[in-house]
């Protein structure tokens, strides 16, 4: 721990050493010290050239579907399912014909990159309406299979999440041929017409589980629930327009009330605000700043934050929890609204909604213990990383049982509308 300990500290004061400039160590920039440039780990250290390489890719895709984003936030959007990233073009589901301020958006998206106008068998409205119903079911049936319902983002139906067969982690005694005698339209209260499928999956686990994080107060560092000693990452930096200083995390990992610790157990603030629906929190700091601790736990450095950006299918992005450092190539799926029930750190019940679920590949483990409320982000050059989301948790890949390889996260979109007082700080 003293090495740990020593390490985080020295890094830190070299970031404040080069604040004033706007930079850290590694970053060119004019009135930048040489030394502090070469003396640093690099900036891309952890990000290997594969996964630079599908972000960078998909630049000209994002940039696309923020302008189609800009004309359905201006439109009446009755029929939208979703934009997705699909290989090379930004995919358009819609219910439907969209409204012409739409169409004109698509064909100033496509001087950007290539646009495909797909037709959705259900808006996301719909959709959405109707998991809201199996959510209902879920939570007031709690000793049953079912603990989460997904969203295809094409539109095309819904997915109920079920316990395996006499699985431990579901107690043994639950089975799924429980799940075949429920009647979906009169339990559930799915409308006819709306596609149902049922996946057997071991449930979710939680990531409660850098070091010693000084103010200004930054995102990637271990936190600690001081109630149960519970270990958590803090996410990015946010301030609201009194001037007050935040930092965002799990919702399942404190409470508003509850007090937080770094990784050495010094104090660093107070929950403050919470949106128990979407898993998220913000601990009340003295000072935040918007910057990310990254690289391996043991080797840590900083990137700066330079703004945020909706979460959309096809995505490939990274995380930088306090337990795993840096992970890439998650790439979000196709499941755009996902929604689970479990126990917090407290053991309460809770159910939260409107996460996203991304596929990490190679059969790693996507997340770990003490990686939970740490930031999801995709890079933005050498050294800069734009806000994604927070984490909220693991589960298996469909149809696996031989690792945690999904990350389950809440977007920095939600988090935007559920905190609207407050802007993420940037640098």
């Amino acid at each position: 721990m003293g090495n740990g300990l020593a390490m985080g500290i020295r890094l830190w004061h070299i970031g404040l050493a080069t604040l004033g400039l706007g930079m850290f160590s590694g970053c060119g920039s004019p009135g930048t010290n040489e030394t502090a440039e070469t003396d640093g780990p690099s900036a891309l250290q952890g990000i290997d050239a594969e996964s630079r390489a599908k972000m960078a890719a998909q630049e000209p895709l994002i940039r696309a579907a923020n302008v189609i984003q800009q004309s359905i936030d201006t439109a009446n959007p009755d029929g939208y399912a979703t934009l997705a990233l699909e290989d090379d073009h930004v995919a358009v589901w819609w219910k439907g014909t969209p409204p012409e301020s739409v169409l004109r958006g698509i064909e100033a998206a496509r001087k950007i990159a290539p646009i495909q106008l797909r037709a959705a068998e259900h808006s996301r409205a719909e959709l959405r309406d109707a998991a809201e119903k199996v959510a209902n079911y879920i939570d007031t049936h709690r000793s049953g299979p079912y603990y989460g319902v997904d969203v295809a983002y094409n539109g095309s139906g819904l997915k109920i999440l079920a316990d395996p067969d006499a699985s431990p982690e579901a107690g043994g005694a639950r089975v799924l041929a429980a799940a075949s005698k429920v009647d979906l339209a009169g339990d559930l209260g799915v409308p006819a017409g709306i596609a149902v499928t049922v996946s057997r999956e071991v449930r979710p686990l939680d990531t409660r589980s850098r070091g010693a994080d000084t103010q200004p107060y930054i995102a990637g560092a271990r936190i600690v629930n001081v109630d149960t000693h519970e270990e958590c990452t803090s996410s990015f930096a946010m301030k609201d327009f009194g001037g007050f200083s935040y930092l965002l995390t799990a919702g399942h990992c404190g409470r508003p009330g509850g007090l937080w610790n770094n990784g050495a157990g010094a104090r660093i603030g107070v929950g403050s605000n919470e949106q128990k629906d979407h898993d998220v929190l913000l601990i009340r700091v003295n000072q935040s700043a918007g910057y990310m601790w990254d690289g391996p736990p043991s080797h840590e450095f900083v990137k700066r934050v330079s703004g945020w950006s909706d979460t959309r299918p096809g995505m490939w992005l990274c995380t930088s929890g306090a337990t795993s450092g840096p992970i890439c190539n998650h790439h979000v799926s196709g499941d755009f609204t996902y929604k689970r029930c479990g126990v917090d750190t407290y053991g309460k019940w809770e159910c939260y909604s409107d996460l996203v679920r991304a596929h990490l590949f190679n059969n790693v483990t996507a997340s770990r213990g003490g990686d939970s409320g740490g930031p999801v982000f995709r890079l933005e050059g050498a050294d800069r990383v734009i806000a994604q989301g927070v984490i909220s948790g693991v589960r298996r890949g469909d149809g696996r049982t031989d690792g945690y390889t999904d990350l389950i996260f809440q977007d920095f979109a939600t988090v935007r509308r559920d905190f609207p007082n407050m802007y993420i700080l940037t640098q």
